[in-house]
């Protein structure tokens, strides 16, 4: 008997996609999840690799650098969010700033959450836990 035929849900991880410049961070955040069966990891290394990404791998969050070379984070935020198949994905803007201002224009371009470099362990699983309380 398969596991649909018993009445069991069939798991399908949650799409983590990654979108930096920095190769060491996305290093970084592969890292922190690679332990969790719950979540797979898509990279891009910029806004435009990432727009062209994301159709075919259906992220269900976000984490993007603003401070990229010829995309930077806050517009490719907002392209994102401009289209109705993802403007409920959530996407958590990564800087090294972390001034009033710069969290102000991420939340303008449509940002949902705002994490500062350098992250940890607990700061991504502490964001994965607030959108997807259910697979941590």
């Amino acid at each position: 008997m398969s596991e649909k035929e018993e009445g069991r849900v069939e798991f399908k991880p949650k799409v983590v996609m990654v979108v930096d410049d920095s190769p060491t961070m996305i290093k970084t955040a592969k890292l922190f999840l690679k332990d969790n069966s719950k979540f797979s990891v898509c990279a891009a290394n910029n806004g435009y690799e990432a727009l062209a990404m994301i159709v075919k791998a259906k992220p269900d969050i976000i984490f993007l650098d603003i401070i990229m070379d010829s995309l930077n984070g806050y517009d490719t935020c907002h392209i994102i969010k401009s289209n109705p198949l993802f403007s409920s994905t959530p996407i958590v803007m990564l800087s090294s700033k972390d001034s009033p201002f710069d969290k102000a224009k991420g939340k303008m371009m449509g940002c949902d959450d705002y994490l500062t470099k350098p992250f940890n362990k607990e700061s991504i699983t502490g964001v994965l836990e607030k959108y997807f309380p259910e697979f941590l």
